[in-house]
């Protein structure tokens, strides 16, 4: 399953606003949600902007990196490596498990 995660910094996407009403949930949310009926067995972002997690980078993924900004474009490289970010993703695919 595939989610938005709700960001206010960003704001939500326009089809996600009903009536003035935001229908996007954070990561924490969302998780929170799953956690009641599912296992979470993996998760991935599918989406995200270095801004969004930059910080959680380590160096060796941070060199990486620099050394594909040479020849990709940065925004490229971004959701390239979103998946490995998931907490910090703009939309994050689930797989998951019910719960018995």
């Amino acid at each position: 399953m595939s989610t938005p995660c709700y960001d206010e910094k960003v704001g939500a996407a326009a089809n996600h606003i009903y009536d003035g009403q935001v229908h996007e949930r954070t990561y924490e949310e969302t998780k929170g949600l799953l956690e009641k009926h599912f296992t979470i067995v993996e998760h991935f972002g599918t989406f995200a902007s270095i801004k969004d997690y930059k910080e959680e980078m380590s160096e060796s993924q941070k060199e990486m990196f620099e050394d594909l900004r040479k020849y990709y474009d940065v925004n490229l490289i971004s959701v390239i490596m979103a998946p490995l970010f998931p907490a910090h993703s703009r939309n994050v695919m689930w797989k998951l498990k019910l719960k018995k």
